[in-house]
C-alpha cells in the first residue's frame, strides 16, 4: 500500500490467448467456455519461501498443473513444462506449505500414491522407491513429501 494506491508485490506475466469480455463474467457458461480457450492461468495457490516464491497456474486440458518459481535473488521467474524425473514431483502439484527456508511440504493419500507405483519406480532410484512402498497400503495415513527449491 503506498499513498497513491496498491502497488503489486509479485505479477506474472501468463501468456493469454484473449481476455473474457466483461458481459460473458456473468455467464457461468460463457465463462468457462471462454476460460477452457485460455492459456495458463493464475488458480490462486503460492506459497512464499525464504528465497523463493512458488505460484500454482492451471492449464485447461492438461493432466498437469503448472506452476511457476519467483526467485528473489535472480529477480526472475522460471515456469515449470510439465516434464520431470522424479516420480515424487508429481505430488508437487498438491496444495505447498512452506516448512524452512527454501523447503515447502505437501501431502497425498496413499490410494493416489499408490495409484503412480509404476512411474515412480520407474522415474526415481530403486531405494527411494522401495522406502516410499514399503509397508504403504491404501488404508495408510497421508504421506507428506518435502521439496527443496535450488536454482
Amino acid at each position: 500500500m503506498t499513498p497513491n494506491g496498491v502497488l503489486p508485490y509479485y505479477y506474472l506475466n501468463v501468456k493469454r490467448n484473449g481476455n473474457i469480455k466483461e458481459e460473458d463474467k456473468n455467464n457461468v457458461d460463457k465463462f468457462n467456455e471462454k476460460l477452457e480457450s485460455l492459456s495458463a492461468y493464475f488458480i490462486g495457490d503460492f506459497v512464499e519461501l525464504k528465497d523463493y516464491a512458488i505460484f500454482g497456474l492451471s492449464e485447461p486440458r492438461s493432466s498437469w498443473q503448472r506452476f511457476a518459481v519467483y526467485s528473489k535473488a535472480k529477480k526472475k521467474c522460471y515456469y515449470c513444462t510439465g516434464n520431470y524425473f522424479d516420480g515424487r514431483l508429481r505430488f508437487a502439484l498438491n496444495p505447498r506449505f512452506p516448512y524452512r527456508d527454501d523447503v515447502f511440504v505437501t501431502y497425498a493419500q496413499a490410494i493416489e500414491v499408490m495409484k503412480f507405483k509404476d512411474e515412480i519406480y520407474r522415474l526415481c532410484k530403486k531405494e527411494d522407491a522401495e522406502a516410499l512402498f514399503d509397508g504403504l497400503t491404501e488404508d495408510s495415513n497421508p504421506i507428506l513429501f518435502f521439496y527443496r527449491v535450488k536454482i
